[in-house]
């Protein structure tokens, strides 16, 4: 019996690969995200697991992926945020996603007044204007 040294693991543990090095696999969740993008039907999408298995690292990779696609990729991490109130939560989200689409976005008073109407169920998105490309938020 010898004793051969195991194959070097690929996968990386530790802080989200967002560059083109060290991501491995996945082609057939590529694959899928994306024809369910172009899916007109299909506007939400839920990626969940296990903590460290690699969802972060996938989202980095997807908006690498997309970046010249008709959709927007757009990346907003809620870890650390269980502090702020909904409506700064809200107005950095649309923040995030009106700097790329270079829409102004109401100032945060609105965002709050927003999030109080959740509840009652008629919350909006205070936009400042419309735009037609799609995004998806990732």
């Amino acid at each position: 019996m010898t004793n051969a040294p195991f194959p070097k693991n690929p996968y990386v543990i530790g802080v989200p690969l967002t560059g083109e090095v060290g991501f491995y696999g996945r082609r057939a969740v590529f694959n899928f995200v994306e024809d369910t993008l172009n899916t007109e039907q299909q506007n939400v999408m839920v990626l969940y697991g296990q903590r460290r298995v690699g969802k972060t690292s996938l989202l980095h990779q997807l908006a690498r992926r997309l970046k010249n696609s008709e959709v927007l990729p757009i990346y907003f991490d809620l870890q650390g945020r269980a502090q702020q109130s909904l409506g700064q939560v809200l107005y950095e989200l649309t923040r995030t996603i009106a700097r790329p689409l270079k829409m102004n976005v109401a100032e945060q008073a609105r965002f709050d007044q927003a999030s109080r109407r959740v509840n009652r169920n008629r919350a909006c998105m205070p936009w400042s204007s419309a735009r037609a490309k799609p995004f998806s938020l990732i």
